[in-house]
C-alpha cells in the first residue's frame, strides 16, 4: 500500500483533473480508489504517477523519457471517462 501522503496527493490530482477537464469517474468509487492507489504506487516505484492501467517493463527508464503524464486509454480519449 502506498504512503498516505502519496495517496492524498493523487486523490487531489484526480479531483482537480476532473474539475478542470470535465472528466468523470467510474460510478463505483472502489474502482477510483484502485486507480489512485496505482498512481501513488507508481510515484513510489518509478518517481512519477504513470498510468496504472498500463505495464511498463522498465518503469524508471520510461518515466524519464516523457515530461508529462498521459493516459493512453481509449475510453478516456473518446468519452473523457476514466476509472
Amino acid at each position: 500500500m502506498p504512503e498516505k501522503k502519496n495517496l492524498d496527493k493523487m486523490q487531489k490530482f484526480v479531483n482537480r483533473f476532473r474539475e478542470k477537464t470535465g472528466t468523470f469517474g467510474y460510478p463505483d468509487e472502489k474502482i477510483t480508489d484502485i486507480l489512485v492507489e496505482g498512481l501513488a504506487g507508481n510515484i513510489e516505484e518509478v518517481g512519477r504517477p504513470m498510468c496504472p492501467c498500463q505495464f511498463f517493463p522498465e518503469g524508471k527508464a520510461e518515466a524519464a523519457k516523457s515530461s508529462e503524464w498521459a493516459c493512453p486509454c481509449w475510453e478516456f480519449q473518446i468519452w473523457k471517462y476514466c476509472h
